[in-house]
């Protein structure tokens, strides 16, 4: 028996009816136990574990003094979860309510539902898997359900194990249950009096509060998550319909990407061995090939054989590591012309990140190309004759030059036409130019193709003789200048015979450079033409000629700075006059110097250069210039002095922009009564025509001019009486002897005696001493 007088068999029967009405109706996972006040076991959902009979040797069952059935219960301990101890020790205490826990056996959240039952001395506990209790609005009546049979059941066996009174008070509590499960929160079930099953309502009517407030609750979190749901619904349709639209708009991007490079690029692929596998239009109209003609064949097909091998390498081990490549490549169409293309050749990929093949894209620059080479050609190359030009030869030379220290001699020509300006200036610059397009033909019978041939200016040539000792240069020289000189150039049925001086430098006897061998090469050339022209001349550091004229080269560079940092100096020689009947008042003879090194230069030392190499107009201005400047506010000086004499080259007066200058000069000075300009009469005689007219003008201004060193021409008195010139000074040769030689006293009396009739006054140079200005008064002569 166990405590309420109630037999074991009878509490069995019942709990088992229950078990399996509740087993039948919602399956295994509700689980049923009894437990007494000490925390034992008195039925549990696993007989076999917990709650068994004892049985004897032949598995009978062990019986008591009366008869009974000996049980062996078991006491809920730790090894269950923390809820159902917690709950046993509440039963014990008579205590009611419930308790989440988690199973130890499935992991499943689960409920336990306890309740004591004080007449019969034990209480009640029902594990619910706590989706049964707390599920969705959606199964709520099932959840009440299976709430409304475990108190149903317990309500049974309650009545079962107490009285009709119990099991009356059960039915209307399950009728009530049912009212709630079916959504009526409101109903409740009132309590008579205060036993266990008054508890068990009072427990029923909270739990069906907390339903109510869990299911308003669940309520408004479904409204709550379905306004997020919503919310979230817009925001991904509007990212759908953004994403759509800006994946059309990427499609139309691409096809209109697609459409730009089809129209203006030139699109080739290949697989991975080079075989073409598409080719565009553009690359079709420009190959030449068809589209079919270039499916299948390797791109091999279009090398123009620009690029070597290890080009062509380089360019594979990039593409294959997965690179891209960047060049201008020259290709060949296939009707054998040539095109450039700026090339771009990047690897494609498969979705494993494999290259699958090689995409080409080509602009086509072959105008470009074409017209920086034409660029580049004129740049180094005579638009005239076709041959490279001064900028070009010097760049060849220079490199020649760095590699002469291997022992193999090269020679340099430079080649000075002889007479080629008596054709420009008779025939005019057409014909001057013909002359000048046939020369490279006469020339390159002579040369290889070794050799470069190149205009240096003007009728100058050069020409590098590689690999070619001074023997052989001289030979070849000497075959030029002969051919040349038979050659007769013919304009408008007049012939004309030509020569040419040469001037030859031998590079790799002494180290040298580029500046060295043009002055050497030059100063050949130069000695060539003093020596007669129509020669050659091989250069020789030994030769005095050669090096005077290299002497001469290296003032130009002298004189350049000189020019830039007024390096000159002005001096004034008096001119004294000879006789009583010339004017009191004194003149002056301007002198230039050169300040080098806090020295003194004389002009013979650099005037030379000057005319040589075309720096004497510059000077020329520049003593101009700086005379008047001088002068200008000197009123005392200038009323007490007859004229200042400033020398000229014929080569400034015979420049029409030089000329200007001195009239703009003479203008602002305002000094043109007393300044006198003195030529040469070698100048002058040069330079005729253009020193009438430069004279003629000046003298119109009030300008005076001196004729210098007259008497050294043959002709002299031919052409004096056609020059506007006020002074006549005798060449100091005669003078210098008129002492004790008759004929040069003889001179300088016809020269002073024609002058007086022509109304010129002479003025004498070189008077050394006092006898020598005796025989100049007794010949008359006006000034020393």
């Amino acid at each position: 028996m166990l405590g309420g007088g109630i037999t074991w068999e009878e509490i069995e029967k019942n709990i088992n009816i229950i078990r399996n009405e509740i087993t039948n109706d919602y399956g295994s996972e509700v689980k049923l136990s009894l437990v007494d006040s000490d925390g034992i076991y008195i039925y549990h959902w696993d007989p076999e574990k917990v709650v068994h009979l004892s049985l004897d040797e032949n598995g009978k069952p062990v019986v008591n003094d009366i008869g009974e059935n000996i049980v062996n219960l078991s006491k809920i301990t730790d090894e269950h979860s923390a809820e159902l101890v917690n709950a046993g020790k509440q039963l014990s205490q008579g205590s009611n309510g419930y308790r989440f826990h988690t199973s130890a056996e499935t992991q499943q959240e689960m409920v336990a539902l306890y309740a004591p039952v004080r007449a019969a001395g034990y209480g009640l506990i029902m594990n619910i898997p706590k989706t049964v209790i707390l599920a969705p609005v959606a199964n709520l009546q099932s959840y009440f359900s299976v709430l409304i049979l475990i108190i149903a059941s317990v309500v049974l066996m309650l009545a079962a194990l107490t009285s009709r009174r119990v099991l009356r008070r059960i039915l209307e509590l399950n009728a009530a249950s049912k009212m709630i499960a079916a959504g009526d929160y409101e109903k409740k079930i009132f309590p008579e009096g205060h036993d266990e099953i008054s508890e068990l309502a009072d427990s029923f009517n909270t739990m069906a509060d907390e339903l109510k407030v869990r299911e308003q609750s669940l309520h408004i979190e479904r409204k709550e998550a379905e306004k997020v749901l919503q919310n979230l619904n817009f925001e991904l349709e509007q990212k759908v319909e953004q994403r759509t639209a800006a994946i059309l708009a990427a499609k139309e991007q691409l096809s209109d990407f697609k459409d730009a490079i089809d129209e203006h690029s030139i699109v080739l692929m290949t697989d991975l061995d080079g075989t073409i596998i598409f080719a565009n239009d553009k690359f079709c109209d420009i190959s030449g090939y068809s589209r079919e003609e270039l499916i299948g064949q390797n791109h091999r097909l279009l090398n123009s054989g620009n690029q070597d091998q290890d080009y062509w390498k380089n360019m594979f081990s990039t593409v294959s590591n997965g690179n891209t490549w960047h060049d201008e490549v020259r290709n060949i169409a296939k009707d054998g012309s040539f095109y450039w293309v700026k090339t771009t050749i990047m690897p494609s990929f498969d979705d494993s990140g494999v290259i699958k093949n090689y995409i080409s894209i080509r602009t086509d620059i072959t105008e470009n190309k074409q017209l920086n080479e034409k660029i580049s050609y004129q740049a180094s190359h005579d638009v005239l004759t076709g041959l490279v030009n001064r900028r070009e030869f010097e760049r060849r030379l220079e490199q020649l030059i760095s590699r002469s220290e291997d022992g193999v001699p090269h020679s340099v020509l430079y080649l000075d036409l002889d007479e080629f300006k008596i054709v420009n200036d008779t025939c005019g610059h057409h014909a001057g130019d013909e002359l000048l397009r046939q020369i490279p033909d006469i020339i390159k019978q002579h040369t290889r193709k070794a050799d470069l041939v190149a205009r240096l200016g003007g009728d100058e040539f050069g020409i590098i003789l590689n690999a070619c000792d001074a023997e052989n240069a001289d030979k070849v020289a000497k075959q030029i200048l002969k051919s040349i000189s038979n050659f007769q150039f013919c304009w408008k049925n007049q012939c004309y015979k030509i020569g040419v001086s040469i001037g030859i430098v031998v590079l790799g006897d002494e180290p040298t450079n580029l500046a060295e061998t043009l002055k050497s090469v030059d100063s050949a050339c130069y000695a060539a033409k003093d020596r007669g022209r129509n020669t050659v001349v091989i250069y020789s550091p030994s030769d005095n000629e050669i090096v005077n004229r290299r002497e001469q080269m290296s003032w130009v560079s002298k004189l350049t700075q000189c020019l830039e940092q007024d390096q000159f100096v002005l001096y004034a020689q008096p001119i004294i006059a000879c006789n009583h009947h010339t004017s009191n008042n004194p003149s002056y003879e301007i002198l230039l110097r050169m300040i080098e090194d806090d020295k003194v230069i004389p002009p013979g030392a650099f005037l030379p250069a000057a005319e040589r190499y075309n720096k004497i107009t510059q000077i020329d201005r520049w003593v101009v210039s700086n005379t008047l400047s001088l002068i200008e506010n000197q009123h005392e000086f200038l009323d007490n002095t007859d004229h200042i004499s400033i020398n000229l080259s014929g080569v400034s007066l015979a420049d029409k922009s030089f000329v200007k200058f001195l009239i703009d000069e003479l203008d602002r000075s305002n000094q043109q009564n007393k300044i006198c300009f003195e030529i040469t009469e070698t100048a002058a005689v040069t330079n005729l025509s253009a020193a009438t007219r430069a004279i003629n003008i000046l003298h119109g201004m009030g300008i005076r001019f001196s004729l210098d060193d007259f008497g050294s021409g043959l002709s002299s008195f031919a052409y004096l009486k056609n020059l506007h010139v006020d002074y006549l000074k005798i060449d100091g040769h005669f003078v210098r002897n008129i002492v004790t030689d008759p004929i040069d006293r003889a001179m300088v009396n016809s020269i002073h005696e024609v002058g007086s009739v022509m109304g010129k006054t002479t003025i004498a140079e070189f008077v050394e001493n006092d006898a020598i200005l005796s025989v100049l008064r007794d010949i008359g002569v006006d000034y020393v």
